[in-house]
């Protein structure tokens, strides 16, 4: 922790590598600056991080929301570090089912949380929850394995999927968190990685009562998956690039399902199941597993 400021209603500097504004109203903005980076999130503070990518200093605004500092950490922070070193970092969540992961990728309220709460109630194990890293490696028949790296031990729910808390049992700690939303700590794996599977690209239906699955083409896959980054406004074209080759390895590698989910509350009792078997993964992910 640095000194506390009041930075400035402006970019650090005219050197933008990622920003995000949301009906005329800036997030967050990072910008190259002499020594790093610097992170500034209106209202709560600087990041500075310097050009080593070891060491980040947060300057809190004066009288701003210091209490939301650790989840900015956690999240649109750390993310950010990992994507400018190289690494594939999408916004999403996992859980593993029989040693291996499945995922849930989108943008905000979208439903990832809420699917990997779903599935962790009824017996997976949480691997990730918002800042989904992959990693990949060689495959001995030629092509890439995906790995899911272990990342969060919580998932944070919004008010109205925190009804799915009940589904967990009491031994499971449950908190409230600076930005109101339900943190559960559910079991978590063992694993530091985990193979990944299938990515789900949930779609929150509140009219239809059926799940409905698509495996995407490569090139629709590809296209949602780029919209998928957990931190979103990138401007500089060689991340940009990199982006584009990492999600093109991700969509040779695993399916990409896109599904409609009958959205509560209340949800189906057997709603990873229903999307288990919408997708025709059932025998691939039950095989072992606890649900």
């Amino acid at each position: 922790m640095g000194e506390p400021g009041t930075p400035p209603f402006e970019r650090p500097s005219v050197d933008v590598v990622a920003e995000l504004i949301v009906e005329g109203f800036p997030r967050y903005t990072i910008c190259r600056v002499d020594g790093g980076y610097i992170c500034r999130i209106v209202s709560v503070g600087d990041f500075v991080i310097d050009s080593d990518l070891r060491t980040v200093r947060c300057h809190p605004v004066v009288g701003g929301r210091t209490d939301v500092i650790p989840i900015v950490i956690t999240g649109t922070i750390t993310a950010f570090v990992l994507a400018i070193r190289g690494r594939c970092v999408l916004h999403g969540s996992a859980v593993e089912l029989g040693g291996t992961a499945l995922a849930f990728v989108g943008a905000s309220g979208q439903g990832k949380s809420t699917m990997a709460a779903l599935f962790c109630a009824a017996g997976a194990s949480l691997v990730s929850d918002d800042v989904l890293r992959l990693e990949f490696e060689a495959a001995a028949g030629g092509g890439d394995t995906v790995h899911c790296v272990r990342s969060s031990n919580e998932i944070r729910l919004r008010e109205k999927a925190a009804s799915l808390v009940a589904r967990f049992d009491e031994s499971v700690s449950v908190r409230v968190t600076a930005d109101e939303r339900h943190a559960v700590e559910p079991l978590a794996t063992g694993r530091d990685r985990v193979p990944l599977a299938a990515v789900v690209l949930p779609r929150p239906d509140r009219e239809n009562g059926q799940v409905s699955a698509s495996a995407l083409p490569p090139g629709e896959a590809s296209f949602w998956l780029s919209r998928c980054q957990r931190i979103e406004g990138w401007r500089d074209p060689d991340h940009l690039r990199s982006q584009f080759v990492d999600v093109a390895r991700v969509v040779a590698s695993v399916p990409v399902y896109e599904v409609s989910v009958p959205w509560g509350p209340p949800f189906a009792d057997d709603l990873p199941l229903q999307v288990l078997d919408g997708c025709g993964l059932g025998e691939l992910f039950l095989k072992g597993s606890r649900f």
